[in-house]
Order: structure tokens, then C-alpha cells, then sequence
């Protein structure tokens, strides 16, 4: 198995043996487990500057894998990999902080991972769910899920690819509202930085029901979604398309309040917006930029489908006018 993950990781296996192992990992839990962490380990490694850090964690689990015995070596990688997101992180020492603690009364393991701004991460949960973050959105996750419910929590955006499980609903608790699945695929924004809260569908059904009263519920059919007006749920069409940002980091976007562009860069980017002039904040504006550009260049890509100007005022602060 070990030799086979460094084939897949190192890019040398081909398309058939390709489909071979993701095959094999359909009928063994705990080698798709150890997929899922390895994956996890470099895709946030690839947000660390110094390469020489990712390399030197490799190194040091090949070590491991040669020095230890066949059953002691796959229990230890095992572990080590649960882990080697935060021990990435300790080593890079900067970019974001992941956290580890354990509840004493369940003694359930939690990692959480703060996503940079300017960068996304996509990581694969314990059960194969799949997860794009957006910059500067955080996500709390048990290292297992254990009982009769698959629950993360999370604060900023996400796409979510949900591994279906009939007996085990997979929810994702933000500040007010929950989104409970059984296996789909949906988008959530939900910083706890503004108010705004939208959950838009793609594919399968998704439960959306305020956590403090859960009579206000709707229930969502694809290219539907979900927003919050005035405190209160709202349905609606949506025409969310994640393809070319998931793959590309290219954020598109169709008929959105000009508004809605700027708490995004906001969040995205942590910097200030300062309105003055006649420029119409609801104004519905079309187009797409790259999410991993400067801010300024994604300003003025904007202006080309929008007449407005602006300027720095601070490191963290712009005027739109």
C-alpha cells in the first residue's frame, strides 16, 4: 500500500492504474482512511513557502515506514498521518494555526485548520467526504466520526462533496443555521465576520434549519438555495457553478449585487471597503478573476464590467468611488 501511495502522490502512475487503486480503495476502509490523510498532508503543505519543510515530513515517514515492522509500521503511519497536517504547520510556523484537543467526556479528537487569505485548501475528510475552503474560512473536524451523525463545524465557505451514508447524516453546523445531508453536493458561506448566510445546491437534497428553532426549516431540490433576509430563510433559484473555481480558482459570478463582490474580497482578502460618491452597491454585475490574484488587479478587472474607481488608503483599507 505504501509503495503504491508514493507511485500516486509522486505522479507516476498512469490512468489504468489509476482505476485500479482507486478501486482496491472501495474495498478496504482503512487504506481509503490512510489515502485521505496522506492526501490531506500535502494538499495543506502546498500552502507552506519553504518546500524543504513538506520534504523533510516525507522523508521523515519514509524513515519511519523503512524502520519499523510491517504491522507496528502501518498502525504508526497511520497515526502519524492523522496528524501531519498540524505537524506541517508547527514546522512552517506561520501561515495558519491548526488546533488539537480532546473532550474529555467523549474523548473525541478535533483538528482545526485556518485556511490563509488569498488560498483555498481542499482536504478529504475520515469517511472520503471532499472539501474546498475558500481563504480565510475555518473548519473544525473530528480526526474520526463516531456515532450516529457525521458533524463538522465551519466558519467562512465551503464546497462540500459528501460521501453518502443512509445511517449517518452528514451536517455542517455554522453560527445559526445547520445544513444536514445524507450524500450530495452543496455550497456554504457563512462568515461569522457578516450576516450574510447562503447555502446554494448542486446535486442530491439538503436540510437547512435554524439551530435555535427547528420548525424554521427548508429543504432544497438542486440549483436551489438558501439566504437569510431580514432573519428569515429565503428560497430561491441559484445558478452557482463551482467548476472552474474548483479546479482553477476562477470565481465566477452572474446577475450578483456589486455589494455581495465586496464582503467577499472583504473576507477573502481581510481589507476594508470605504463607499463614498454615487457608486450603487446593489447594482447586479456578471464576470469572474482569479481568486489567487492581488486585490488590486481583481479591482480592476471589476471595472470592466462596472464604472467605479478606487484607491489604497491603508495596507487594509480602500476607497470606492
Amino acid at each position: 500500500m505504501n509503495d503504491r501511495l508514493d507511485k500516486y502522490f509522486s505522479g507516476e502512475m498512469s490512468t489504468v492504474e489509476k482505476t485500479a487503486f482507486f478501486q482496491s480503495l472501495e474495498t478496504d476502509p482503512e487504506a481509503k482512511k490512510e489515502f485521505a490523510r496522506t492526501k490531506n498532508a500535502l494538499a495543506i503543505s502546498e500552502l507552506i513557502d519553504r518546500k524543504e519543510d513538506e520534504e523533510k515530513t516525507i522523508r521523515g515517514i519514509r524513515e519511519f515506514d523503512r524502520r519499523l515492522g510491517k504491522r507496528s509500521e502501518r498502525q504508526f503511519r497511520i497515526n502519524l498521518l492523522k496528524y501531519a497536517a498540524i505537524a506541517l504547520v508547527l514546522i512552517a510556523g506561520s501561515w495558519f494555526a491548526s488546533q488539537q484537543y480532546t473532550r474529555q467526556q467523549q474523548k473525541v479528537l478535533f483538528t482545526e485548520i485556518n485556511v490563509p487569505k488569498g488560498q483555498r485548501v481542499n482536504m478529504t475528510l475520515a469517511d472520503g467526504t471532499s472539501v474546498w475552503l475558500s481563504p480565510r474560512s475555518k473548519i473544525r473536524i473530528p480526526n474520526e466520526f463516531q456515532g450516529d451523525n457525521r458533524t463538522v463545524e465551519l466558519d467562512g465557505e465551503g464546497y462540500f462533496s459528501v460521501t453518502k451514508d443512509p445511517k449517518r447524516p452528514f451536517i455542517v453546523k455554522t453560527q445559526q443555521f445547520n445544513v444536514e445531508v445524507l450524500g450530495t453536493e452543496f455550497n456554504v458561506f457563512a462568515y461569522t465576520e457578516i450576516p450574510r448566510f447562503e447555502t446554494s445546491l448542486v446535486e442530491g437534497s439538503v436540510l437547512v434549519y435554524n439551530k435555535d428553532n427547528r420548525n424554521e426549516t427548508i429543504r432544497l431540490k438542486p440549483r436551489e438555495k438558501v439566504s437569510v433576509i431580514n432573519d428569515i430563510m429565503v428560497k430561491s433559484s441559484s445558478d452557482f457553478d463551482n467548476k472552474d473555481y474548483l479546479e482553477s480558482g476562477i470565481f465566477s459570478f452572474r446577475a450578483k449585487p456589486f455589494v455581495e463582490i465586496l464582503d467577499c474580497l472583504s473576507l477573502w482578502y481581510n481589507v476594508r471597503f470605504k463607499v463614498t460618491g454615487t457608486v450603487a452597491l446593489t447594482q447586479k454585475i456578471s464576470g469572474k478573476f482569479r481568486q489567487s490574484e492581488e486585490i488590486e488587479k481583481i479591482l480592476g478587472a471589476l471595472q470592466n464590467v462596472y464604472h467605479f474607481n478606487f484607491k489604497r488608503i491603508s495596507e487594509n483599507e480602500f476607497e470606492i468611488y
